[in-house]
Parts: structure tokens; C-alpha cells; sequence
């Protein structure tokens, strides 16, 4: 089949193209307006004449950083990712949500309980008994309603949050007054980490003193340190707060920032007590490269966009129908008609009654190749159904749970804890428990505690410190048969016991109060036990003529007198048995 050749161009086509093209070029006229624009337009941007002028032509609008105006000029540090962006991308994955949700879950969101440091003498516990319980209700009043919104256990899992989210928190220590003295803590709020940034360090060091706990004695000993303390400053609504770092023991301006050694100094530059920064305890996820923490997801961002990426694509393919149902084609020297192109679009859209993209159908038109009237074959109209070349299911669904295994590794969670519970059996699943528990939420959980444990101690208490729960993983059967056997060897007491219960239970047992019970709670049961059977036996020994020390029987030649023997047979020291395990049962509920 041969290829047709191009024609060429009439002279009358030639002529009417040369006129388009004189009409398209600009006039003179035209050229010199605009060169007179161009004049204009520099004198009015010139930039020596604007430098000069600047004050003038200052701008009153605010930027769209409250920061960066402090960043520019080195008053604040700036941190090397967004934080209000990084609050934000929880909202923009599938993924880091439920992994951000298992790690405030398990850490924090067990509760926790006080509890006396395990190297108090109990000597040393009865003889501060009244100082010791009067310091719980003191701490335990205050960690329960140190803030209108929040409890402790509250406060650590919006800390955590952000933790994960942002890699930082901040905790405000409100003090009580004028807050004259700082350590007198009566409230603590939570700072959204995306509205706090950091100043640069001070050019000297401070010297600081901090009170620490010896492990193993439990006594209080004071220790100086030096550093380079910075401010911490918040921006809000147009005002400005700057904050003192926890450790920092001068004055500083919550106004401006600026730090004084004493009280009188500050005074003498008219800062008065209502003016003293409050103190900002902070916590990070560290990074060598900046003072700010980072997110443990920082090096999955591309896979946390990627897959939002993917997601907006699917739904588009969906809203959209890229790919028609079906094409409706005609060939040959002919095409439809508007009607008939309008009565198939009314059929589709009212009687298939589907989505407007899903009831679309493609029009191909074919033009005759040749020209004039000649016959150059017949019309031909199909219908070609476009449904095997339709999308039937989302797109990039092995990219994205790639994706989303990347994000939940970057938290090191096994699949389990993010709903992923398909190929988890019940030992599978337990091993996971343990797992996570050991190497992830466990480690996290005790930390915290030092935090709080921390403040705790630079706050006065001496006695009390707080202990988070954990989950249970423990099995109930074995359990049974570990305690049972412990207690067949003499190493379990009655307090230990209901200690070791309340771990299980996740709440705070009371010892047994030993003035209300008639035996020692901190002397193993089965010695208990057998320290009353020698007595009986004893005192059966005495009524028969043998040695009550040792309840031996005394020999009659070879027979017991049956008067005497009469006294204690089997059945009534199996009842005598009884009543001292009874005895011992009420005792126990009784404490």
C-alpha cells in the first residue's frame, strides 16, 4: 500500500499566510510602549534606591514562622525538621498511627503505684512511720491533681505521644506563689513540643548543685556539676516566653531571657518574683546533630510519604474511572451524529444508574484517508469493552506494605501489636509479648520512672518513689506450681506472698498488720506451721508421761497407757490440725 504524498501549498495559500504573519508581529507603536514599561518597572525596583528607603517601606505583617525571625539572627536554634509537621504525619499514614499507639499503650498506659526503696531497714520504716505515710498522701494528693486535665498516668501518655512524634517533650514545673522557691512544685503541664524552641547555649559554664541517692544505702548526697545551660522559649498568639532549664539555679527574665546569678541582681534590674521563668523539664530521643530529639521514624519519611502518595493515586483511579468502561468505535466514511452521541450518554447516566466516571464510555472517530467524494468503504460502528484493561484493585499494594513494615521496624513492634495477627498462634504470639516487653517497653518504662523519679527527689520527698505497671505476661499455671513449691521449701512468707500477688494484680497489696494476727507475717508459712504441730505434739507428749521439747512419747514397755492416749487420738489431732489452718485463714483476711 502505498504512502500519499504531502501537497503542496496554492500561491493564494502562501500569500494569505504571509498576511497572518506581518498581522502576528508587534508595531512600533507597540514596541515603544513597552520599552517605556521596561523603564519604568527598574526605577520603581530599584534596589540601591530601596536600601536606602528601607525603613520606610518596613513591612508590619508577621511571618508565617513565628521563629524565624530568632532563628535568623542566632537567638534560637533551628531544629532540622518541622515539628508541627511532624505532629501532623501521624494524620497522613496508616502505619505510624497504630505504632505510635502500641508504644504509649504498653510504656505508660499500665498506671503505676508508690513504692518505699527496697534498702529501708524495716527498723528504720516503724521508727519514721508516721513521717513516712504523712510524705505518701502529700505526693500521692499531688501527683493526682497537680492539673485540672490531667493525672500522672494521663501526662505520660500525652508525653509519649509527642515523644514519638516529634522526638522531644517538655514538662512545665509550676511553682507554687510568686515562685520565689522553685522546688516548691505544685502543678506540672505539658508543652506542645511543636510551639518551644531552643537558645544557644551560654558562653561559660554554671555551677550547679544536685541532690542524688546513693543505690545501695538509700542516703542523700549532694554533688556539684558545671554546664552550659540555654533557654527555652515559647511563641504563641504573638507573645513570647522564654523558660530555665531543670538544674539552672539563677534568675531568669521570663521576659526576655536574660539570666541573673542571685535574686538581688535580678532585683536590681526590675525583675521582680511574678517576672521569674518557670522551669521546663525535658525529655529527648538523642541526636548528636542537634539539640532537639528526633523521631525514631526519621529515616522512613520517604516511605511515610510514598505511601500517602500511593493511597491519593488509588483514589483518584477510583473517583475518576481512568479507564472507561467500554469505546464505542467508528470507522469508515462516516460519523455519529450530536443526537445519537447524546441519547447514548442519557441512557448510560439514568438507566445503568451507577457513578457518573463509571457510567463514561470513550468515542473513537476514524476520517476517511483520501479526499473529495470518493468511496472509500463502508461505515462500521463497534463496541469494544475496555473491562480487562480496567484497574479491579488498588495500585503499588506490595510498595506499600513494604512501607509499612519499614515504619513499624523503625519502632522495632512485632506485627501483633498493630493488628497483624494472621499467622500468630498462641505461642507465637506470647514470644512476641516477651519479647516486646523485654527489649522495647520495659527499658522505656523503667527510664521514665527515673525521669519522674528524678523530680521526685530534686522536689523533697525522701521516702516515696514511683513505679509503673507493666503487663501481665506471667502464665497462672505456673505460677501455682512455682509458689507451691517454694513454699514446700520454706522460702515463702506471707508477705512476700501477697506482694508478689499484687504484682500479678496489678495493684497495691497491704502487708498484714502483725498486732492484728497471731503470727509472724515475715516468717516463711511451713515454719509457722510446724513451730505449732511441735507444740501440739508437746503438749500431747507432756499429758502422756514423754518430753515435751521434743513431743517424743515416753515407753510403758512398749505401750502407751490407754487412759492417757485415750486423750488424742487420730481423729482429734486431725481435728486439732484443722483449727489452727482455720486460725490461720481468718488471720490472713483479718490482715
Amino acid at each position: 500500500m502505498s504512502k500519499k504524498r504531502a501537497r503542496a501549498a496554492t500561491d493564494a495559500e502562501v500569500v494569505q499566510i504571509t498576511e497572518i504573519q506581518k498581522k502576528a508581529e508587534p508595531s512600533q507603536a507597540y514596541v515603544e510602549k513597552r520599552e517605556r514599561a521596561e523603564r519604568t518597572r527598574a526605577h520603581a525596583f530599584d534596589v540601591n534606591r530601596i536600601a536606602k528607603a528601607v525603613v520606610a517601606a518596613e513591612s508590619a505583617s508577621l511571618p508565617d514562622d513565628p521563629f524565624k525571625e530568632l532563628t535568623a539572627n542566632g537567638q534560637a536554634v533551628e531544629p532540622p525538621l518541622d515539628p508541627l509537621v511532624l505532629t501532623m504525619m501521624e494524620e497522613n499514614n496508616s502505619e505510624l498511627r497504630q505504632c505510635i499507639d502500641a508504644m504509649v499503650t504498653n510504656i505508660e498506659g499500665f498506671g503505676g503505684r508508690l513504692v518505699l526503696p527496697t534498702n529501708l531497714k524495716p527498723e528504720d520504716i516503724e521508727k519514721s512511720k508516721k513521717e513516712i505515710e504523712a510524705e505518701r498522701r502529700r505526693l500521692r494528693s499531688f501527683l493526682l491533681n497537680f492539673s485540672p486535665d490531667d493525672d500522672l498516668t494521663s501526662l505520660k501518655m500525652k508525653s509519649r505521644r509527642d515523644l514519638e512524634l516529634t522526638g522531644s517533650h517538655y514538662w512545665e514545673l509550676i511553682p507554687a506563689g510568686k515562685g520565689i522557691d522553685q522546688t516548691k512544685i505544685v502543678a506540672m503541664q505539658l508543652l506542645e513540643s511543636h510551639t518551644i524552641r531552643l537558645t544557644k547555649t551560654d558562653s561559660t559554664q554554671t555551677r550547679f548543685e544536685k541532690v542524688e541517692i546513693d543505690p545501695e544505702t538509700g542516703e542523700e548526697y549532694k554533688q556539684w556539676f558545671y554546664k552550659r545551660f540555654r533557654r527555652l522559649l515559647q511563641i504563641r498568639n504573638g507573645k513570647k516566653v522564654y523558660f530555665k532549664e531543670w538544674g539552672d539555679p539563677r534568675i531568669v527574665d521570663r521576659r526576655d531571657g536574660k539570666a541573673y546569678a542571685t535574686a538581688d541582681a535580678a532585683a536590681k534590674a526590675g525583675v521582680q518574683p511574678e517576672h521569674y521563668a518557670h522551669i521546663i523539664y525535658s525529655n529527648r530521643i538523642w541526636s548528636g546533630r542537634t539539640p532537639y530529639g528526633l523521631p525514631r521514624y526519621v529515616g522512613n519519611l520517604f516511605s511515610i510519604f510514598g505511601s500517602r502518595a500511593a493511597e491519593e493515586i488509588n483514589y483518584n483511579t477510583f473517583l475518576n474511572n481512568n479507564v472507561p468502561a467500554m469505546a464505542i468505535l467508528v470507522s469508515g466514511n462516516s460519523m455519529l451524529t450530536e443526537g445519537t452521541i447524546k441519547r447514548i450518554e442519557e441512557f448510560t447516566n439514568t438507566v445503568l444508574k451507577r457513578s457518573n466516571n463509571y457510567s463514561k464510555f470513550l468515542l473513537l472517530e476514524a476520517e476517511p484517508a483520501g479526499e473529495g467524494f470518493q468511496n472509500n468503504g463502508t461505515a462500521k460502528i463497534e463496541i469494544e469493552k475496555l473491562k480487562s484493561e480496567q484497574t479491579d484493585d488498588q495500585l503499588f499494594q506490595k510498595y506499600d506494605a513494604n512501607n509499612q513494615d519499614k515504619i513499624r521496624r523503625a519502632f522495632r513492634l512485632p506485627p501483633i501489636y498493630v493488628g497483624k495477627s494472621a499467622d500468630y498462634n498462641r505461642g507465637t504470639a506470647e514470644t512476641s509479648q516477651k519479647l516486646a516487653e523485654e527489649q522495647i517497653f520495659a527499658p522505656e518504662r523503667k527510664a521514665m520512672d527515673n525521669h519522674i523519679n528524678k523530680l521526685l527527689i530534686w522536689m523533697g520527698y525522701k521516702y516515696w518513689r514511683w513505679q509503673s505497671y507493666g503487663p501481665n505476661l506471667t502464665n497462672n499455671e505456673d505460677l501455682v506450681k512455682m509458689l507451691a513449691s517454694i513454699e514446700k521449701t520454706g522460702a515463702m512468707t506471707p508477705n512476700f506472698g501477697r506482694k508478689v500477688l499484687g504484682d500479678i494484680m496489678g495493684d497495691e497489696l497491704p502487708m498484714y498488720d502483725e498486732s492484728k494476727i497471731d503470727f509472724d507475717p515475715n516468717v516463711p508459712f511451713s515454719l509457722t506451721m510446724a513451730d505449732r504441730v511441735k507444740k501440739i505434739k508437746g503438749d500431747a507428749a507432756a499429758n502422756l508421761g514423754g518430753n515435751p521439747s521434743t513431743g517424743a512419747l515416753a515407753p510403758n514397755q512398749g505401750q502407751i497407757p490407754a487412759e492417757k492416749s485415750a486423750g488424742f487420738n487420730e481423729e482429734q489431732l486431725t481435728e486439732i490440725f484443722k483449727g489452727i489452718q482455720s486460725m490461720l485463714n481468718r488471720s490472713a483476711r483479718k490482715g
